[in-house]
Parts: structure tokens; C-alpha cells; sequence
């Protein structure tokens, strides 16, 4: 039965090994590496959806207007911004 069979990741080198096996390979080096990135990556998603839910907030405690505190809406300028800042950064290692 073709449907039954588990499916494999085709690579350059031939066929994807066990992603546990793979993730048993690593050192505590590469692990805390892996954590630091993630924590970074779940502190940024945090703080982009606690600033975006506390806008209001934000003004009055500024004593300014909501366009004022988000002059930016969030979502476009952070799916804007990644090209942006990739661009920059290349420019500055070269």
C-alpha cells in the first residue's frame, strides 16, 4: 500500500537519518546554542504580541493618541523590516 509508507526527505547526499539520532549528535555547545536561539525567537515573538495588544495602554501612559504609540502598524513593518536589516547587515560585513 503506497499511502502507508512513511514518507523521507530527499537530500543532496541521499536520504534524511532519524531526527533523533540526528539531534543526539549534538554537543552541549551546539544544545545551548539551539536553546539560546530559541529563547531569543519565543522573547521577540512575546514582545511583538504584548506591545501589539497593549497599544492603548501604551499611549495613555504616554499621554499621547494610539496612531502616535503605533505609527508603524506591526504586522506590514515586521514582514517589511527582515529585508531591510539583511541588507544593511550585508553591507556592513562587506
Amino acid at each position: 500500500m503506497r499511502g502507508l509508507t512513511r514518507p523521507l526527505i530527499r537530500l543532496q547526499g541521499g536520504y534524511a537519518g532519524n531526527p533523533i539520532k540526528i539531534l543526539k549528535q549534538l554537543d552541549r555547545h551546539q544544545w545551548l546554542m539551539f536553546i539560546v536561539g530559541w529563547l531569543g525567537w519565543m522573547w521577540d515573538a512575546f514582545d511583538f504580541f504584548t506591545v501589539s495588544l497593549t497599544v492603548t495602554e501604551i499611549a495613555k501612559d504616554f499621554g499621547v493618541k494610539n496612531s502616535d504609540v503605533s505609527w508603524v502598524s506591526p504586522l506590514p513593518s515586521s514582514l517589511a523590516l527582515p529585508p531591510v536589516q539583511h541588507r544593511c547587515l550585508t553591507m556592513c560585513r562587506d
